[in-house]
């Protein structure tokens, strides 16, 4: 599982889509707290 910060992963979501894709669960982080995942809907 990775780990971004929220800002992080506004800058970067296509790179994460890809990494969802591939099976990688994201979560996103505001201060250090985990306050979403973002996984892979399974329609590959």
């Amino acid at each position: 599982m990775t780990q971004y910060s929220i800002a992080q992963a506004r800058d970067r979501f296509t790179q994460l889509v890809h990494e969802v894709e591939q099976g990688e669960t994201v979560e996103g982080t505001c201060r250090g707290q985990r306050v979403a995942v973002l996984v892979s809907f399974g329609l590959t």
